[in-house]
């Protein structure tokens, strides 16, 4: 498993956000305190997903938890405060994390809601005849109230506009699935080449950073890198508002774990300021569109940082370059040796993942375009921890360039297809012959999430 920047960081700087709920602790034998944690869990299910997190008191201080942890917290005590309160269930999972400081603390991942919200079932405890914690027959989001974040009862309108629209993706996404057979949708192609431009601008900005900064790596990351991009084709100016991009990536990052969650995960809004900031020049020949940039290239860094760097706009372009993860220190071959299908497509399902979660910010969008790209490939062999090649494939070009554009259903009906596109033109440049299909890439999905 690689190391979880993600979940340390929401201990080591603490915040709660729409997407962040921080609790000093939690008593699982108290009705009130399991009430209480089944409205949370409900408010940050009906806001598309997010994270609890114990340990932190309301000055976003540590505080040691006196009780055993592992048994507290067991995803089992979890799963019945779900069972007994909130309906259709979530499936949550519980990670203890280990602070820089040396505490451990629980953080339980709540995943999002489905085609349905999610509704409480029965209330909480009684006391002077009001009921307390939760209420059955409400169904609670997300918003920012008169002391910060809460999680609060929808009782206006138009607070069902943003959960109501993610359950009718979800719908319509499962309805073009049964009908996929019968009709062939083809995507409107998109004006211009815009992404290959902000594809570039990115690689040009990480190669120059990392050769400044030297960072110790056991490959020249300027040549051995991969970058994967995605634009929307239909948003037309419906702008991301930049007040709002860093919660929206923090919802994304919630959402795409459903399906790979390593414990780094791609676009990780972190809280450390030195780490993620807008940036004003991102955007070849359009400076008008705000973008978010993540840097974990600067030698400032903690050494156990993996190299990242990402952009996002607020138009719902997305890029990130990365080193391979088969190079870094402690895998089982050696630096620059050898590519990882699994990995590969590993990454490649949490980026469509990602477009998918961020298709649903935007209300026209029509299709989606990729762009990935591989350098450093020569002389590499195709070798995996997870599966057995038995035949020796080396690389015999160093770059290859794969794309592919889809309408923006199949980011739900047809992922491993799109992953399997994308890879597969990556695996051809060790065997012509290699057939990385949409069945290969679902059979070894059930190992891509490793918490």
């Amino acid at each position: 498993m690689e190391d979880d920047r993600a979940s340390r960081d929401l201990i080591d700087s603490p915040s709660e956000t729409l997407t962040n709920e921080v609790k000093s602790h939690l008593d699982m034998d108290g009705e009130l305190h399991r009430a209480k944690l089944a409205r949370h869990i409900c408010a940050l299910a009906n806001h598309g997903g997010g994270y609890i997190v114990f340990g932190i008191d309301d000055a976003l201080k540590p505080c040691p938890l006196t009780v055993d942890i592992d048994k507290a917290f067991h995803r089992d005590r979890i799963s019945s405060v779900v069972a007994a309160y909130l309906e259709p269930a979530v499936l949550c999972d519980t990670v203890i994390v280990t602070s820089s400081a040396g505490h451990r603390h629980p953080i339980i991942r709540v995943p999002s809601h489905g085609s349905a919200p999610i509704c409480a079932k029965a209330n909480g405890p009684q006391q002077g005849g009001k009921v307390h914690g939760i209420t059955a027959g409400r169904h609670y989001i997300r918003e920012v109230g008169t002391n910060g974040p809460e999680s609060a009862p929808i009782t206006r309108p138009n607070q069902w506009t943003a959960l109501l629209r993610r359950c009718i993706a979800a719908e319509r996404t499962a309805f073009v699935g049964l009908i996929e057979g019968f009709f062939d949708p083809k995507p409107t192609h998109l004006a211009g080449d815009t992404l290959e431009a902000w594809h570039d601008a990115a690689s040009s900005k990480y190669r120059s950073i990392v050769v400044r900064e030297q960072l110790p790596w056991s490959t020249t990351l300027e040549k051995n890198f991969y970058q994967l991009s995605y634009e929307f084709d239909g948003v037309d100016g419906g702008d991301i508002a930049g007040s709002s991009m860093i919660d929206v990536l923090r919802q994304a990052n919630a959402e795409m774990r459903d399906l790979v969650w390593t414990g780094w995960s791609m676009f990780y809004p972190f809280n450390d300021l030195k780490l993620i900031y807008f940036e004003s020049d991102a955007y070849p020949e359009q400076s008008v569109t705000e973008v978010i940039e993540g840097n974990l290239l600067g030698a400032e860094r903690s050494t156990s940082t993996l190299p990242d760097f990402w952009r996002v706009a607020a138009n719902g372009k997305a890029t990130i370059v990365r080193a391979y993860r088969e190079d870094r220190s402690g895998y089982r071959y050696g630096g620059g040796t050898t590519w990882s299908p699994f990995m590969a497509a590993r990454d490649l399902t949490e980026f469509v993942r990602h477009a998918r979660a961020m298709a649903t910010q935007f209300n026209d969008v029509q299709s989606v375009r990729f762009r990935c790209e591989w350098h450093g490939l020569k002389q590499r062999q195709l070798r995996d921890q997870e599966s057995d090649w038995s035949i020796e494939r080396v690389a015999k070009t160093d770059r290859v360039i794969s794309t592919t554009e889809r309408a923006v259903q199949d980011l739900t009906v047809s992922w491993a297809a799109i992953v399997s596109a994308l890879v597969s033109r990556v695996g051809r440049a060790f065997d012509p012959t290699l057939d990385l299909s949409p069945e290969w890439v679902m059979r070894i999905s059930r190992l891509f999430r490793t918490l």
